[in-house]
């Protein structure tokens, strides 16, 4: 087996172990508190007991109880994801290699026309459940890559709205263009 198969069947295991982890009581308040859609909990979440640093997160028996999403893109498990319901502004990588939640609406939006939803935290992605509906995790994502082709964006709070606008002014260089008056139109 090559080094990737291990590492998706690793993710795949560990995304297992966290589903099954998932307690009642847990699904229960992820629907009832937190608004998440039954469907989203059932079989599609899983919950774990975590050690975190900055911006990762392991396993770690005794450690805080954490909600954990699996990170699609292009059909794919490629990461998980970690947070707290009741603190949803800070959120934990597996790998890192995941960029968005929801990136595979990304490509529907760009052949598409149809606007994007930019949710500030992967709690707010959750209860939002609309294909349309991205979450950004990483500080450092290619926004050009990512939103670019993208007809329009819109955020679901004024402080991802900032947030995304200030990334996006910061990716893009700002371009002068003049007219050189120096050489006669053709």
């Amino acid at each position: 087996m090559n080094k990737q198969a291990t590492f998706v069947n690793d993710l795949f295991e560990e995304f297992c172990v966290a589903r099954e982890d998932l307690s009642e009581v847990e699904g229960a308040a992820l629907v009832g508190r937190y608004g998440i859609p039954a469907a989203r909990v059932d079989g599609a979440l899983g919950a774990a007991s975590i050690a975190t640093t900055e911006a990762f997160w392991t396993p770690e028996p005794g450690g805080r109880r954490a909600v954990v999403c699996p990170v699609i893109e292009a059909g794919a498990l490629v990461d998980l994801v970690a947070f707290r319901p009741s603190a949803p502004a800070k959120w934990w990588l597996r790998t890192g290699a995941a960029e968005v939640l929801g990136g595979d609406g990304l490509w529907h939006a760009r052949i598409y026309g149809e606007p994007v939803r930019v949710m500030g935290n992967p709690l707010a992605w959750l209860r939002a459940d609309h294909p349309l509906d991205v979450c950004l995790l990483a500080s450092d994502a290619n926004l050009i890559g990512l939103l670019g082709g993208v007809v329009q964006a819109t955020a679901d709070t004024p402080a991802t709205a900032r947030w995304l606008t200030q990334r996006w002014q910061a990716a893009m260089p700002r371009l002068n263009i003049a007219v050189d008056t120096g050489r006669a139109a053709a």
